[in-house]
């Protein structure tokens, strides 16, 4: 049964805001009816402020005619063409009588800052939306049927819609070329960011390159073939360079990460160290790991479960608290659906998460990996992009797929059980070549390494 809801907001949402917002709107109508010689007034407030800003629905009407009539190359300052266009375009008749107009040609505060007014309607409508989306996640959180879950996904959901509403950059053809120098310019003084992120073994970055930010990475395998093990090495080969890097690890706890890593820089068979079979040799070395990883800039985040949305919110936490370079998710199938997508077939819940780490790497700026299973096709041979496990909008969403083997037949020529040969297959690259890099699997140190022959 619905909780009656008793303390929200009586007031409407437009009586909560101070009471300037119709001045300011009929100034920036007014400036632009106006003009100013020489200047495109209207160029100056493009993407600042829309039709759907006004609080007064008359004003957005007007708004959205000059904009039209503009469009059209009709002058805005003619009372004529503004009453007849008013009328052919459905503004309200309270908004196109002579006495309106009038007002707009003749009560002008200064037609120079119309920016400003831009500006506050922009920032009033703003205020708007989030007195209204507060009020609605206060009315669900007294609803006894709606799981905090559902609150906080609406949350989520709303104050994105709120800040997709800011002004759209969109640049000419001259502007992004002339941004992609600036950045190739730059790339020279600090060479270490503009180059993307890298794993930090020799021949992959030089054959696969780098994962760039705004850009999805896929690093899929069957079980127990290393992706956990080439994701930390890729998470420790850029926090060495001083870039903030978060771990989501959704398949194991902290605790086993960090063994790892210990064991990965101290070069010593992790088994030891799960069975608490360490020498005093062995002691120091670990402590000597960990005194050199104890400074790197490596969150690591183990819920027992996360949706996207969680781990969304997490990736922003850290980037305006301190920046973040670099997402790890470990792994894409283990994120929790939706309450609103769990209706949906498991392929469409897949989809779903890999379209939305997408664009939270976009939205964020930052290089974002995602490891992924294998479906049990790939046991027995070279993995290939149709063995991508629940759905084939995993390989439509990445920039770059990379696949993890083991070839049983190809074993070291040395007899050495401590080491194997692995493959790292490109199965895709949208800005490069496909192929095959040939590594050295170090099983008991769970690491990867650059290919010797005759090892």
């Amino acid at each position: 049964m619905k909780k009656q809801l008793t303390h929200a907001p009586s007031l409407p949402v437009d009586k909560l805001l101070p009471g300037s917002e119709s001045q300011d709107e009929r100034a920036l109508l007014g400036s632009l009816v106006v003009g100013q010689p020489g200047r495109d007034i209207f160029a100056l407030i493009e993407g600042i402020v829309s039709e759907n800003d006004f609080l007064d629905v008359g004003y957005g009407r007007v708004f959205g005619a000059l904009v039209t009539i503009r469009g059209a190359g009709m002058p805005t300052d003619d009372p004529v063409v503004l009453k007849t266009q008013f009328a052919a375009l459905g503004v309200p008749e309270s908004c196109r009588d002579n006495a309106f107009i009038h007002k707009l040609l003749m009560d002008l505060p200064n037609a120079a800052h119309v920016i400003y007014y831009a500006t506050q309607v922009r920032a009033f409508a703003q205020k708007r939306r989030i007195i209204k989306l507060a009020t609605d996640l206060l009315e669900s959180g007294y609803d006894n049927q709606v799981s905090p879950e559902q609150v906080l996904q609406a949350a989520e959901a709303g104050l994105s819609r709120i800040a997709g509403c800011v002004t759209v950059d969109v640049a000419s053809l001259g502007e992004a070329t002339e941004q992609a120098l600036g950045e190739l310019d730059s790339a020279a003084a600090d060479d270490t960011f503009h180059r993307g992120s890298m794993v930090g073994i020799p021949d992959v970055d030089q054959q696969a390159g780098p994962l760039m930010p705004g850009e999805l990475g896929i690093l899929a395998a069957r079980p127990a073939m290393g992706k956990t093990a080439l994701a930390m090495q890729k998470a420790l080969h850029n926090a060495r360079q001083g870039r903030r890097v978060l771990f989501v690890s959704l398949e194991m706890r902290n605790r086993e990460l960090a063994r790892r890593l210990l064991c990965q820089e101290a070069e010593l068979d992790s088994r030891l160290l799960r069975g608490r079979r360490v020498d005093a040799a062995a002691r120091a070395r670990l402590q000597a790991a960990h005194e050199e990883l104890a400074g790197l800039p490596i969150r690591l985040w183990d819920p027992a479960s996360a949706t996207l949305a969680e781990i969304r919110g997490v990736a922003r936490h850290m980037r305006a608290t301190g920046g973040l370079y670099l997402l790890i998710v470990d792994y894409l199938g283990l994120i929790k659906p939706s309450a609103d997508s769990k209706r949906l077939q498991r392929h469409e819940q897949v989809q779903q998460t890999s379209a939305g780490l997408k664009e939270l790497a976009k939205e964020l700026c930052i290089p974002v990996l995602a490891l992924c299973q294998l479906n049990r096709e790939a046991d027995g041979e070279e993995p290939r992009l149709s063995h991508l496990r629940e759905s084939g909008a995993i390989e439509q969403d990445a920039d770059m797929v990379l696949l993890l083997h083991h070839p049983e037949r190809e074993q070291s020529k040395s007899g050495n059980q401590k080491k194997r040969i692995a493959y790292l297959i490109i199965g895709k690259h949208r800005h490069g070549e496909t192929g095959r890099i040939k590594l050295q699997w170090h099983p008991s140190e769970t690491r990867f390494s650059t290919f010797a022959e005759g090892f």
